[in-house]
């Protein structure tokens, strides 16, 4: 979600692929070719396959350093961006990831659409 953003705020080319996870696509031979680790986000960057949400933003920030989607290299306050990012990726996508799937269960009626 955060990547997806990031890419759409610094203006960057990409082509969004949907990946179902409820589905288990994340497992299909394909995206294991392309993804070993079978983990999302995926991004390439120049044809090479990149993971982990916290680098992305940081590479995707650091490639397009006009859209100042981060402080400059050189400022003091990169340090707290750089943990700002990791807590962002590790702790609040996380938690609001749960939002946006729909959990399913045994116990859980599943509506049918008409």
């Amino acid at each position: 979600m955060c990547v997806h953003q990031a890419l759409i705020e610094a203006n960057a080319q990409y082509r969004l692929v949907l990946v179902d996870l409820q589905a288990g696509q994340q497992r299909d031979p394909a995206y294991l070719r392309l993804n070993p680790g079978g983990v999302v986000p995926t991004l390439l960057i120049d044809d090479a396959p990149f993971t982990e949400t916290a680098a992305l933003l940081m590479t995707v920030a650091t490639r397009h350093p006009e859209t100042r989607l981060a402080p400059a290299e050189s400022s003091a306050s990169r340090a707290a961006w750089y943990q700002s990012i990791v807590y962002l990726a590790n702790t609040l996508q996380p938690a609001f990831r749960l939002w946006f799937i729909r959990q399913t269960s045994a116990t859980t009626p599943t509506r049918k659409r008409y």
